[in-house]
């Protein structure tokens, strides 16, 4: 600077030099940054003036990241993005420094719990369904319904494996709470307890042979379809109970027997019963005792050996060491076919009949086969007073030998004063007999209610 003024001489020059200095500023457009499960990212402002250095930016909590972490241009406003990565609640500070200044963001930060886990997640089935919930996060509490509605913080809390063992369907619902973090999502599982079904049921056991008559000894077999069933039987047609015999083998029965069977399976209702009766006809021990029991209707074996003696169409006649017996075949029942003397050994079967006065055998079932060697037959020789006086123990159906009769006419004969007569059964007789005639005459013994004391004649002699 220099004066002047009028009259005056020019002041000397007045030099002085000024500086401006500005201070350095580092800012940022908030001091606080606040995040949620939903809201995982946020952004703000840093900026300076007047600074030399970059800036740098550090988080102290490695939930948090921070992009970009240096600004090399200080001077100007820059974002910068903060991540959260959502695991667990966390707090944290963010620090930018340049040359010596600094400046803080503070960062908060929640997260949801994670959504409990259903085991199993659904489950349909017959008597219960057991379920149990649970949380990763430690000491977080489940709240939980069980029939559809959303959860609250009041409402039950699962400590045990829930159990469903009344028949239903049961929507659970289960929410997990803790302090400090955000309630989770809401689990839900469906759970179906059916209605009790009814037990199968094992199928009735088939026993062979069926119930009928039966001559031979029989092979019993029991079966039954269900896989794995225990059958047990009884033997003597009383319901098997669980203590029965265990059917494990086929087995022999020679004598009427009432088989009753029932199966059993572990779970599953027990069979019904079956029931079969394998009959064999009541042993006698000869021809005297079948006539002697008279059992009318009632199928009979005869054990002893029989001979056959003679055969005429349905009129067959037979004898053991106890007496005769006329077999009245009218049904052509027995095709055995016999010699006269064949011996057929505990064969006979059928029942007694009594007609006109006389004892038959109605047969039911084929004689067995002659066996041995044949006997010879030769019929009894004896008297007509013997025939009446012993008919029904000797004589009855027996071959006889009247000698020396004397026919009074063309059928009847006396002898010694005792009559009888006969009858051309067989048709055997062609020759033409008289009054006055004698004969010897041979055949066979029997009765009528309506004709008395009778001979058949075996043949034309």
């Amino acid at each position: 600077a220099k004066a002047f003024k009028t009259t005056w001489l020019d002041s000397e020059t007045a030099t002085a030099v000024y500086s401006i200095v500005y201070d350095p500023v580092l800012t940022v457009s908030g001091n606080a940054l606040a995040f949620t499960s939903t809201q995982l990212s946020q952004t703000f402002t840093v900026g300076g003036a007047h600074l030399t250095d970059p800036i740098t930016l550090t988080v102290d909590d490695t939930h948090f990241t921070v992009s970009p972490t240096t600004i090399a241009n200080p001077n100007s406003n820059t974002v910068v993005t903060v991540t959260f990565d959502g695991t667990e609640p966390a707090t944290g500070t963010i620090t930018a420094v340049s040359d010596t200044l600094s400046a803080t963001v503070a960062l908060t930060a929640t997260a949801q719990l994670p959504t409990p886990v259903l085991t199993p997640a659904t489950a349909i089935e017959d008597s219960l369904v057991t379920v149990t919930m649970s949380c990763t996060v430690a000491d977080a509490a489940i709240h939980y319904t069980t029939d559809g509605t959303e959860p609250t913080a009041t409402s039950a809390v699962y400590s045990a494996p829930v159990t469903f063992n009344t028949p239903g369907t049961y929507t659970v619902k289960a929410l997990a709470m803790k302090s400090g973090w955000e309630n989770s999502a809401v689990a839900t599982g469906t759970y179906t307890v059916n209605e009790p079904q009814a037990p199968d049921t094992v199928a009735a056991p088939v026993i062979t042979p069926a119930t009928a008559n039966y001559y031979e000894p029989q092979t019993v077999t029991i079966t039954c379809a269900t896989e794995g069933a225990v059958i047990r039987y009884t033997t003597d047609g009383t319901v098997p109970t669980e203590s029965a015999a265990v059917y494990s083998a086929p087995f022999t029965v020679n004598a009427t027997t009432t088989i009753t069977a029932k199966a059993w399976k572990a779970g599953w209702i027990a069979s019904e019963t079956a029931s079969t009766t394998i009959s064999f006809p009541v042993q006698v021990a000869n021809i005297a005792a079948f006539k002697a029991e008279a059992a009318t209707n009632e199928e009979r074996q005869i054990m002893s050996d029989v001979t056959f003696v003679f055969r005429s169409g349905h009129y067959m006649f037979v004898e053991d060491n106890s007496a005769a017996l006329l077999i009245y075949d009218n049904a052509t029942v027995i095709t055995t076919q016999y010699n006269e003397g064949d011996v057929i050994e505990g064969g006979l079967f059928g029942s007694y009949q009594l007609y006109n006065g006389m004892v038959e055998l109605i047969p039911s079932h084929n004689a067995n086969a002659a066996t041995g060697t044949p006997v010879t037959v030769t019929p009894t020789v004896t008297t007509v007073a013997n025939v009446i006086d012993g008919y029904a123990t000797v004589y009855e159906s027996k071959l006889v030998r009247l000698n020396d009769v004397l026919f009074i006419d063309a059928t009847t004969f006396v002898q010694n004063g005792d009559t009888m007569s006969i009858r051309d059964r067989f048709n055997t007789v062609d020759m033409e007999i008289s009054a006055g005639d004698h004969a010897d005459v041979i055949g066979f013994v029997s009765y009528s209610t309506q004709y008395g004391y009778q001979i058949y004649p075996r043949d034309n002699n």
